[in-house]
């Protein structure tokens, strides 16, 4: 719906990205570590799995949701 209310795919990947980012600082790479990660990592390992996020669940849901509206709209 984000991508379908303005025709454009921006909102779909932000949304994706603050999803992934939020669940991405909040693990913080737990096991991969020995201790505990510093903010630091905790912000670079964030944007990682927010920019994968983005890309994959914002591009797709984005592209369906498009797909969808276009579909309806004929």
């Amino acid at each position: 719906m984000l991508a379908a209310r303005d025709d454009g795919l921006f909102r779909a990947w932000l949304f994706a990205f603050a999803l992934g980012a939020g669940f991405g600082i909040h693990l913080a790479g737990i096991g991969i570590t020995g201790g505990q990660p510093g903010p630091l990592f905790r912000i670079a390992w964030g944007s990682g799995i927010g920019l994968s996020a983005a890309l994959v669940l914002g591009t797709l849901g984005g592209s369906l949701g498009l797909g969808v509206k276009r579909l309806a709209t004929k």
